[in-house]
């Protein structure tokens, strides 16, 4: 299943004090936006959550079938340095003593920010064989018709053990800032293509060769840009498809991911696991009962009442009502459904977790394509959350 980013780092007590004092109920938002640190072109501490789906222009067992690849990458999130996409045994891809050097064996397209200068560049991209001479490889590829690189594609496994495709991508080194959002599709060919720009036929051998029967999952790993070691996110994404005649899987919220590799199977911007821990319901994105930003008012909106239920009413001790207390909490049988980053106290971090002013998914969920949800109309005549409580 997916895994997330590094996790996230809990604000130093003397701030979360600090902003408990500065932050009055009808100031909270103000406060919450100025004490944000200003975002930058490209910063470490951007998140790195890329979206990816694949799909199969043939389902039929042993069918030589297209298979696409496309992964996006919201604005302000890290790019792709590498990929290592592990496809399970069953499907066969052809190894270079199958396939005549030059043949074209896919396309595909990037669209990306670059030199980070806010406009979107677009390209069109070519798959061609090249071979290999390396004892554990089955065959490379390469990319082209990006101006600042060349993609080049290894190719290990069989159809008995499964297949690994690795590749460098876009790492930040000797090459032009690049910047999100970023929409970065593969294409792979089933049957190979005709290379024009060489002197004999290369089309109608076998490139891909779908397996018998099953729900095949495709899982590929993403580091991010630039490339460092460790990396300063790591990311497993998988998608699944049907071959044979295998009923379809699951795909609650229709974006595209399987349900059985969705982290977030309602699109509200918080995962299913984290839903678990919260108290609402992962297949249900609004109300109380299944957005977990909805935490006062029962209006199906992110408000100033929202965030204000972590500080009012006091309690009797004059302590705040939620932040800055333990989870659980002896005192308050209710308050995991405030913790919404899921730790063991209530702090800054919830509330950042609904800050419009924090580029996250919780803050800007996918089912409000990307912008702040906080009073948000999504186009729906009535605002606030786009489906029904």
């Amino acid at each position: 299943m997916t895994s997330g980013p590094s996790p996230r780092r809990r604000a130093p007590a003397a701030r979360r004090l600090r902003l408990d004092v500065l932050c009055p109920a009808l100031t909270l938002v103000v406060c919450l936006v100025a004490l944000t640190p200003a975002a930058r072109t490209v910063s470490a501490t951007q998140p790195f959550l890329p979206a990816y789906d694949v799909t199969i222009s043939d389902p039929t067992a042993g069918a030589h079938s297209d298979v696409r690849q496309r992964t996006t990458i919201p604005a302000h999130h890290h790019v792709i340095a590498s990929s290592v996409t592990t496809i399970p045994p069953g499907r066969d891809i052809a190894s270079d003593q199958a396939m005549p050097d030059g043949a074209v064996i896919g396309s595909g397209s990037l669209a990306i920010d670059r030199d980070c200068d806010g406009t979107i560049e677009n390209y069109t991209l070519t798959i061609f064989e090249t071979g290999t001479s390396e004892p554990d490889e089955k065959t490379n590829w390469q990319g082209t018709g990006l101006p600042f690189m060349q993609i080049n594609f290894v190719v290990r496994g069989d159809a008995t053990s499964g297949h690994t495709i690795e590749a460098l991508l876009f790492t930040g080194i000797l090459m032009p800032p690049l910047c999100s959002p970023m929409e970065y599709v593969l294409n792979l060919l089933g049957i190979s293509a005709d290379n024009p720009g060489t002197n004999r036929d290369e089309s109608g051998n076998p490139v891909l060769t779908n397996p018998p029967a099953t729900t095949e999952t495709w899982n590929t790993d993403y580091q991010s840009a630039p490339l460092s070691f460790p990396p300063q996110h790591q990311i497993v994404v998988c998608d699944s498809v049907a071959i044979g005649g295998v009923s379809p899987t699951t795909d609650s919220d229709a974006d595209g991911i399987s349900d059985d590799c969705d982290p977030d199977d309602d699109n509200d911007g918080f995962t299913d696991a984290a839903e678990g821990a919260i108290g609402t319901g992962a297949l249900d994105p609004c109300g109380h009962n299944g957005w977990p930003a909805e935490l006062a008012g029962n209006d199906n909106r992110l408000t100033i009442g929202d965030f204000s239920s972590f500080l009012f009413p006091l309690r009797a001790d004059g302590s705040f009502n939620k932040i800055g207390h333990p989870v659980p909490d002896p005192a308050d049988a209710n308050i995991e459904r405030w913790n919404l980053q899921v730790d063991g106290t209530i702090n800054v971090g919830d509330l950042n977790a609904l800050n419009p002013a924090v580029d996250a998914p919780t803050s800007r969920p996918p089912m409000f394509g990307g912008q702040p949800a906080f009073f948000a109309n999504v186009g729906n005549g009535v605002g606030g959350c786009p489906f029904p409580p």
